[in-house]
């Protein structure tokens, strides 16, 4: 088994522990429908800054 050198300090734990934190993507709120939605991305009806975008099924 492989067991380490010296101990680990508790800065050096902060620090890798620092990059496993949670995060959140910008989010907007659609004037017209009130959905949420995630920025330069369709919302579910279909709409892109705040227009309706007609997208057509193959």
């Amino acid at each position: 088994m492989a067991v380490q050198k010296r101990k680990k300090t508790k800065s050096k734990i902060g620090m890798r522990r620092s990059n496993k934190k949670y995060i959140f993507k910008n989010i907007l709120k659609n004037i017209y429908t009130g959905e949420y939605h995630i920025y330069h991305r369709i919302t579910k009806n279909g709409f892109y800054k705040n227009k309706l975008l007609n997208l057509k099924k193959k």
